[in-house]
């Protein structure tokens, strides 16, 4: 009896003989037991990261670490339960640590990717030997600050959190104005200032280069985001690594 070991790998620990059962029945009363024991090794997807916002039908880098050096190609995975389910979206795509992905056009508060070093087999179809990284949840949500067809102020999660470098601020106004976008320490010391102008309503996207105002490279801690608009304040958090 054949079981997918990928499939398996998304919910088991890591070892190099994790032993796994697998029960269930053929057709409706004739039942049967399966064993295996399977290594299972784990990489780690740097984006998106643990509560990002992704907009369905944009695409998004996703990045991760390439921890075996034989595999010459990788496979995506997609789940939109947390991992109840999986379906292989991208296959055959070059190992670089980079692959841009078409978020699906729906929308969904527990999403998880997973990327499979394959340095044996076919994802899907056999059972595969590799490396195996999963994300932390994130969403796939409806188009930044859009709320009912109208444009509402919203400050997202900055991305990549954790960074060790540039980060991507996005945001929405309802109403066009004047935009401060100010980055603190956790001194309350102010950092940087991304962004100080006008914009029109609807969403933004503006970058921290990760230093000072000065040119001076922030050091690793916890710092805080603040959007001013329109009389309102909004404030999200990022961890900075060296």
């Amino acid at each position: 009896m054949y079981f997918s070991r990928d499939a398996l790998a998304l919910i088991l620990p890591t070892g190099d003989e994790v032993p796994v059962k697998v029960t269930g029945l053929l057709g409706s009363t004739r039942g049967f037991v399966g064993f295996d024991a399977i290594r299972v090794r784990t990489g780690k997807i740097l984006n998106p990261s643990a509560n990002q916002v992704v907009v369905p039908d944009e695409i998004v880098s996703v990045a991760y670490d390439v921890t075996s050096e034989s595999a010459q190609w990788v496979a995506l995975m997609f789940s939109p339960d947390g991992g109840a389910s999986w379906t292989t979206q991208m296959t055959q795509i070059p190992n670089t640590g980079t692959i841009s992905w078409h978020a699906p056009n729906q929308t969904t508060d527990n999403t998880l990717l997973a990327v499979v070093e394959v340095e044996e087999g076919t994802v899907g179809t056999e059972d595969v030997q590799g490396v195996l990284a999963v994300s932390d949840r994130f969403s796939i949500q409806a188009a930044l600050g859009v709320v009912g067809g109208e444009p509402v102020m919203r400050l997202l999660p900055p991305s990549p959190n954790p960074s060790g470098g540039p980060v991507n601020l996005g945001f929405s106004l309802a109403r066009g104005g004047e935009v401060e976008v100010t980055v603190f320490d956790l001194q309350g010391r102010q950092v940087a200032t991304p962004a100080r102008r006008v914009f029109e309503a609807g969403p933004h996207e503006v970058v921290w280069d990760g230093r000072w105002a000065n040119g001076r490279k922030a050091q690793a801690g916890l710092y805080f985001l603040r959007l001013r608009a329109d009389g309102l304040e909004l404030r999200e958090r990022l961890v900075r690594l060296d």
